[in-house]
């Protein structure tokens, strides 16, 4: 028996989230004095969106896959789903997805007999 493998058409609907990132923005590797300046203009008009790891969760039948990206700068969820990071954070998330439901079938194929 094989494991279907779940694809972004199939989950429909993900969770996008703009999280808090661990970093400042001078710390990043390509941090010069204009893109500090920038970045600290993005957070002062658009929040939590200006500076932050963007989190693209999936979900179904109660397991649940994750994706990051940090050291994003956007204006909100609309610019960010124009990129294209958008979509590769979607695939990555059912990516995730698949691989925490072959896991769980693994584990649950030891039971069978």
């Amino acid at each position: 028996m094989t494991l279907h493998k779940l694809t972004v058409k199939e989950i429909g609907a993900f969770i996008v989230e703009a999280i808090p990132e661990d970093m400042t923005p001078d710390q990043m590797e390509y941090n010069c004095e204009d893109f500090v300046t920038d970045v600290e203009r993005m957070v002062d008009k658009f929040g939590d969106w200006g500076w932050c790891i963007v989190k693209v969760t999936s979900n179904w039948e109660g397991f649940e896959g994750t994706a990051y990206l940090g050291g994003c700068s956007y204006e909100g969820l609309v610019e960010f789903e124009k990129c294209g990071y958008y979509t590769v954070l979607l695939q990555e998330s059912v990516d995730d997805l698949n691989n925490n439901i072959a896991k769980q079938y693994d584990t649950i194929k030891k039971l069978i007999e």
